[in-house]
């Protein structure tokens, strides 16, 4: 399974579909727009997002930063 571990954009989709959670409710606890999380969950940025996204995101989702983006 080395391209979930590589991939943060498939880890991210992994985990919400783990908790049945769509970007419509991530986007509403997190506060992150609909379109941010879309796109880091299908790889369309290439970049990490910043760290206030970063932790709104996994604070939402009950995981550490380094759950989804191995570098942080």
């Amino acid at each position: 399974m080395r391209v979930v571990r590589d991939n943060p954009a498939v880890r991210l989709r992994v985990i919400m579909t783990e908790r049945n959670m769509t970007v419509q409710h991530l986007s509403f606890f997190s506060g992150v727009s609909e379109r941010t999380i879309t796109a880091l969950r299908s790889n369309y940025s290439h970049r990490k997002p910043n760290m206030d996204t970063i932790y709104r995101i996994c604070n939402v989702l009950d995981v550490h930063p380094n759950d989804i983006w191995s570098d942080c």
